[in-house]
């Protein structure tokens, strides 16, 4: 067998130009350092979709009631307008009675 320092077997350290090493071994402390990070992660992760969901349930909330409250506002409007309208033809009646009254006192003479 070769063992020459450009061939490292499997588990020898891999001294990197720089000064740096790489051990091409992989131990459990590996493994739990991964876990311990990818886990958290993962469960951030998930609260933040099921946040966003809530959030996007929300707005659809706001604007099913945002659409309900145009409507009444809509219909209460028509019904002011309605009101407004049969109340200017019941001051128009009054002043066309009041017209009337008027011209026959004018055709009878009356002071």
């Amino acid at each position: 067998m070769d063992d020459s320092p450009e061939t490292p077997r499997s588990n020898e350290v891999v001294h990197m130009p720089g000064g740096w090493r790489f051990d091409k071994t992989f131990n459990l402390g590996h493994v739990l350092t991964v876990a311990a990070i990818l886990g958290p992660l993962f469960i951030w992760g998930s609260t933040v979709e099921s946040r966003l969901s809530v959030v996007e349930r929300m707005q659809v909330e706001q604007g099913n009631r945002a659409d309900r409250n145009m409507v009444e506002l809509k219909d209460r409007m028509d019904r002011d307008r309605m009101a407004v309208d049969a109340a200017f033809r019941d001051v128009k009646d009054w002043l066309k009675a009041i017209r009337d009254e008027v011209a026959r006192k004018q055709e009878r003479g009356a002071p």
